[in-house]
């Protein structure tokens, strides 16, 4: 059976999708009381289920976030065969990821990775990183947008940026597991674990504004 493709396109579908219908997403957490009572944050696959549930979000993100669904495993499984060399480099990349302050700071980091000596000899993570940086320009003009009535009410520009960190960094060893598990490829599994990670923060955002409100109130 082949595997569903997942584009760049699809993945600031799904995330637009989801900041758009958050609170209604939220709700229907399989668990919401123990996430809010615990502080528990969920996880991506939480999301992506409570996502498919919520009747506001359109048929095509629901679509895609049930593809994810049963390519995640897959990919999960790929990204914990690779060699402890590769495996080190994506943990300084994601270090170096964390690190950064700004989008501009992450884009020029981004771009100077590709000429990296290390990256350079390993065309499958130098591809992820083609692919996180496409994602992120994406998504400067959407997701991360000022304009983002997500990012008005719950994020702000500190936050916004979590979540793009989450989104690269997931990006960059999803593109890395896609391009070694057989019919996904590199575009597909960094649009897919960006989603996992990226849907996952968006959640935490909202998760800790709930928290501070009640405490507030």
């Amino acid at each position: 059976m082949a595997t569903t493709r997942i584009t760049v396109k699809n993945h600031t579908t799904v995330m637009m999708d989801l900041m758009d219908n958050v609170v209604a997403v939220f709700k229907q957490l399989e668990e919401l009381r123990t996430f809010v009572v615990r502080r528990k944050a969920p996880q991506s696959e939480d999301v992506l289920k409570a996502l498919i549930k919520t009747p506001t979000v359109s048929t095509s993100s629901k679509r895609i976030a049930m593809s994810w669904l049963k390519l995640l495993p897959k990919l999960q499984q790929a990204e914990r065969g690779l060699p402890p060399d590769m495996k080190n480099l994506l943990a300084e990349i994601r270090k170096q990821i964390d690190s950064q302050k700004s989008y501009a700071s992450i884009l020029l980091f981004l771009s100077k990775l590709q000429q990296n000596a290390k990256v350079r000899k390993s065309p499958k993570v130098k591809k992820s990183v083609q692919v996180a940086a496409t994602m992120l320009v994406d998504g400067l003009q959407t997701i991360y947008s000022s304009d983002n009535h997500f990012n008005a009410v719950f994020a702000q520009e500190h936050n916004a940026i979590k979540v793009a960190k989450a989104d690269i960094i997931g990006a960059i060893g999803g593109g890395v597991a896609g391009s070694i598990f057989p019919g996904a490829g590199t575009t597909t599994g960094a649009a897919a674990i960006g989603i996992g990670a990226s849907a996952a923060k968006t959640t935490e955002i909202v998760l800790d504004w709930l928290v501070v409100l009640i405490k507030d109130d």
